[in-house]
């Protein structure tokens, strides 16, 4: 029987398994200290997030509204007022 399956560390050139091992330290030490280029979450300032917050509160305490009235709706409907 033919093995034609080889290993795929022993067909990759030790020169370019060092190169894959620069590029992967270089990634490894830019997502850990960070990098300009990214996104950086503090340049928007810290009210970013508060502005963000508040449509959601307002659409949560709407569908609360909504189902309130639509539950007391309900509820005189089965009362039979």
């Amino acid at each position: 029987m033919n093995n034609s399956r080889r290993s795929p560390v022993a067909e990759i050139p030790r020169a370019i398994r060092k190169q894959e091992a620069e590029i992967e330290s270089i990634f490894w030490s830019l997502t850990r200290f960070g990098n300009s280029a990214g996104i950086n979450p503090s340049q928007y300032g810290p009210d970013d997030n508060a502005k963000r917050e508040v449509p959601a509160w307002i659409l949560i305490a709407l569908l609360g509204m909504i189902s309130i009235v639509g539950f007391y709706l309900l509820w005189l409907k089965t009362k039979g007022a």
